[in-house]
């Protein structure tokens, strides 16, 4: 299914057109499909929650949910969450972060005529 995922059934190469129904009735079950990025669903997250990052755990009365006991959405969100920790974008985002700190610490050290190493900001 890799080789063929995201290709019309009509632009399938020659050597898988004797599987073209086996594939049509995985692809309707959602399977062989194209899908999106970890990174274009959580923009999608985004504008759709008000700028709002999906949660890693979901919490009714102050006591964290077991899975069994979350909606379908929960558990969707829940495992957006856990694919965004762990997507490239998020680790380049937050090296990003990181600099631009040190950046900061830096300057301000320097105008303030301090060592950066003792001196926590």
């Amino acid at each position: 299914m890799k080789n063929v995922g995201g290709i019309p059934i009509d632009e399938l190469p020659e050597k898988y057109q004797n599987y073209t129904e086996q594939i049509e009735t995985l692809r309707t079950y959602g399977i062989g499909m194209e899908k999106e990025s970890v990174e274009e669903e959580v923009i999608e997250w985004l504008e759709a929650h008000n700028g709002k990052l999906p949660r890693g755990t979901i919490k009714k009365q102050g006591k964290r949910l077991k899975v069994s006991d979350m909606t379908e959405e929960e558990k969707r969100e829940v495992k957006l969450y856990q694919r965004w920790e762990k997507s490239t974008l998020r680790e380049a985002l937050k090296a990003c972060e990181r600099d631009t700190n040190r950046r900061i610490t830096r300057r301000i050290c320097a105008v303030q005529r301090t060592n950066c190493y003792t001196k926590k900001i």
